[in-house]
């Protein structure tokens, strides 16, 4: 079924959020990745850091893995029949 192109509008604004939701949890991934990479991090002192950093990581890639799926959805919605 053709969407209407209002649909097609709002669908393609949704996708354009979703772009930049990704955009901006890939950064925070990498940022917390090259954090948890230095071997600074594991010192004594930065062990409250740590435990955060690591539990931020796993919750950022949950999100990830979500968003990716609602642009996927959205872009086959969009995709010619």
């Amino acid at each position: 079924a053709r969407l209407l192109s209002e649909e097609r509008r709002a669908l393609g604004k949704r996708l354009i959020e979703i772009e930049k939701h990704l955009s901006r949890l890939h950064e925070e991934k990498t940022a917390l990745e090259t954090w948890l990479a230095d071997a600074a991090s594991y010192q004594p002192e930065n062990t409250v850091r740590l435990k955060e950093a690591v539990a931020k990581q796993a919750q950022v890639v949950e999100q990830l893995q979500q968003t990716e799926d609602q642009w996927l959805e959205v872009s086959e919605a969009l995709a010619p029949a």
